[in-house]
């Protein structure tokens, strides 16, 4: 039997149940709210909503039959003692990302402030391999109600010289049943302590100034209060680490310097990391593994990040800050390593469509997504950002006008949106889109590149540069904001302007194409050829089957007199998805780097696929097709009637099978005959020629004259 893999599209996912992925989300949009971690849990509710309703008698079924095995495995309890099954404590708690696993991360305590010394958050594989939770694959929420034989967790952690490190105690079902409420689950209900209450208070303060996006508030209550919780110092920390990230915006680093650096990451950071050496609650392992990434430290950001996941499976944030640390090729190998769950889908084609891989695995994927999901406007948005790299405008624009018609307020995707339509030139969709979102969401980095496309389309290039400007003040990481003011630069001839703008769009995601075209065109407006190929290669290598990356390589190529690697890229141009008149540009660039070369039978062949083209597919559209091809249209008559070379008549002849070169030196005649082509074809070009009514008429019946001397 074949080896089985959580990234196979058909992968049988057990949480793809409708009740158990209602269930399961439902509980992870209430955690992560709790956590402040509102764009997360606004996902999770999106997805929620999406998975179709089903016949809950079955849960309530389910539901029944846990509640007699908990009672059968408590025993026989009186009505007043008889306590209602808490089905959030069958959850393994928060903790158990370390379950048998020996965390080993320092920091030196020497090390200043403002340096990190050795970080290390590697962790050992054989202690994970050997984890019970591991074998069981149980890194997603999920209740042990499906298997009878499951035992319920409880986890004990340890302090001293192997801090960091948990133990499992798995505990028979009949046995006992722990009710009471986990460490993260503070509720009161009048018989806590009152310890306990008073920082569930303040955490509810805390939390009510965060939501506030009162930072220093919320810290303060926190650290005055003694908080000690995971919730609580999640929170705190959580809060710091916004602070820092608020301050590089305040002090004006998402605006151009002289120098043109920009710093990496806010000296804070580091403290942050510091208080989070022994951490083991998931959403503590979230928050080391996106401080472990600001640091570049990728490797022991993976580490964190897929710790974080293997507990809590539907923090989609951790999903996304874990795509960042990949480099391509890396996610196949640590497939064994992730949950089994959907999650671990959306991680993958999340990571494919931001790679710009081929669409066509990523739309498969995402058609499989929408069987369970099925009106989930995320999936729809993803299939028409992945058509928008497959260059299939029109697909992009139905795919997002059916997300839209789900979620007509939608921000999300919102950017690519207006891409599509700019390039589809819907001049009045555009306006009424870029209208419609600044009435109520002006202040959103997508609505501002939107508004930013309708100013371009208008050739308004300054205030379209003020909206992506505007979008970068909210967002200093929105990389189709650095991209589109980069475009808009260009327009303006501030070649300078333009390159930073996609080397900061690149300092985000070194895999953007965009960007990396971009610097190839700046450098090729530029006059510096060697440069421009040397960014368009980049390109080609990210996305092999984009025809634009052959094609400019091959113009840059061309200028530096390099004819044979030139030809090579058009060729390879020639290869990729293109419609009928990109295939005529490719056509047209090889004719013309032949004739340069002089190497004119070359060339005719290809002047007689250009017509071949030309009369196929342009000539019942465009009226005056023939008479811009009318020297095509000759040389491919005089291919036909073989009067270009004996070279072309010997190639012709051997595709034909008509006569081989010893043949052709032995019998002279023979050899003239079989240079001659398909003569009918040749009248037939000759005569649209003439009825076109071109300077290149008069060649056209001296040649109609020399094809009647042949047909006799």
């Amino acid at each position: 039997m074949p080896d089985t893999s959580v990234f196979d599209i058909d992968y049988p996912f057990p949480d793809l149940d409708p009740v158990r992925a209602r269930e399961q989300l439902r509980y992870a949009a209430a955690e992560l709210s709790e956590r402040g971690l509102a764009s997360s849990s606004r996902w999770t509710l999106e997805l929620l909503q999406s998975v179709p309703y089903t016949d809950f008698s079955y849960g309530k079924r389910l539901f029944s039959e846990e509640s007699r095995e908990d009672e059968s495995a408590i025993g026989t309890m009186t009505p007043a003692t008889k306590r209602r099954p808490n089905r959030r404590s069958l959850i393994p708690e928060h903790s158990t990302p370390a379950l048998g696993i020996q965390q080993r991360m320092s920091v030196e305590p020497n090390a200043e402030d403002g340096s990190i010394g050795e970080v290390s958050g590697r962790f050992n594989s054989n202690a994970y391999a050997s984890s019970p939770l591991a074998s069981a694959r149980l890194g997603h929420i999920a209740s042990p109600r499906g298997d009878p034989d499951s035992s319920i967790i409880t986890v004990d952690s340890e302090e001293g010289d192997g801090a960091g490190s948990a133990h499992v105690h798995w505990q028979s079902n009949t046995n006992s049943v722990d009710c009471s409420p986990g460490q993260s689950q503070l509720r009161y209900d009048g018989a806590q302590t009152v310890s306990s209450a008073l920082e569930e208070e303040s955490y509810m303060l805390a939390k009510s100034h965060f939501d506030q996006h009162q930072l220093e508030r919320c810290i303060w209550v926190l650290e005055n209060n003694k908080s000690t919780s995971d919730k609580a110092r999640f929170l705190r920390l959580y809060a710091r680490f916004l602070m820092s990230e608020r301050k590089l915006d305040e002090h004006g680093m998402i605006i151009p310097k002289p120098t043109g650096t920009l710093p990496a990451t806010s000296p804070s950071l580091v403290p942050i990391l510091k208080e989070l050496i022994h951490a083991a609650d998931p959403f503590l392992l979230f928050l080391k593994g996106a401080i472990l990434r600001k640091l570049n430290r990728p490797i022991e950001a993976m580490d964190c990040l897929i710790r974080s996941v293997q507990s809590f499976a539907y923090n989609w944030a951790a999903w996304q800050e874990l795509a960042m640390t990949l480099e391509p090729g890396e996610a196949d190998q640590m497939a064994d390593l992730l949950p089994e769950s959907f999650m671990v889908s959306f991680f993958r084609e999340f990571l494919d469509r931001h790679s710009a891989q081929e669409g066509d695995l990523t739309i498969a994927r995402i058609d499989r997504l929408l069987e369970s999901f099925p009106r989930s406007a995320h999936l729809l948005t993803s299939r028409a950002q992945t058509n928008v790299h497959r260059l299939d405008y029109i697909e992009a624009e139905q795919d997002f006008q059916e997300a839209w018609s789900i979620d007509p307020y939608r921000i999300d995707g919102l950017s690519d949106y207006s891409n599509a339509l700019y390039l589809l030139n819907r001049t009045a969709e555009l306006a009424h889109l870029a209208h419609k979102f600044s009435s109520f969401a002006k202040d959103r980095p997508e609505v501002c590149c939107l508004v930013g496309n309708y100013y371009n389309q208008r050739s308004d290039h300054h205030r379209a540069i003020e909206a992506f400007r505007h979008a970068l003040r909210l967002d200093s990481g929105c990389v189709p904001a650095w991209i589109l003011l980069g475009h808009e630069y260009i327009e303006l001839k501030n070649s300078h302007a333009a390159a930073e703008m996609y080397r900061r769009a690149l300092k985000i995601n070194p895999r953007e194409y965009r960007a990396l075209y971009g610097l190839g065109q700046v450098y090729e407006l530029n006059g510096a050829y060697t440069y421009a190929v040397n960014y368009f290669q980049k390109c080609a290598a990210i996305r092999p089957y984009d025809g634009r990356m052959w094609s400019s390589m091959g113009i840059c190529y061309d200028h530096l007199g390099r004819a044979q690697d030139a030809i090579s890229c058009f060729k390879r141009y020639l290869a990729c998805r293109l419609n009928q008149g990109d295939t005529v540009i490719g056509l047209t660039r090889i004719i013309e780097v032949y004739e340069k070369e002089r190497d004119f039978e070359a060339a005719a062949s290809y002047h007689r696929r250009l017509v071949q083209v030309v009369d196929r597919a342009l000539a019942g559209t465009e009226s005056n097709v023939v008479a811009r091809y009318a020297r095509s249209y000759i040389i491919a008559a005089r291919w036909e009637m073989g009067e270009i070379g004996d070279k072309a008549a010997q190639q012709r002849s051997e595709a034909a099978g008509m006569a081989t070169r010893d043949e052709m030196d032995q019998d002279a005649e023979e050899g003239s005959q079989n240079k001659v082509g398909n003569l009918a074809l040749a009248n037939d070009y000759l005569q649209k020629v003439i009825a076109a009514g071109t300077e290149m008429t008069d060649s056209a019946e001296i040649l109609l004259k020399r094809l009647a001397f042949l047909r006799d």
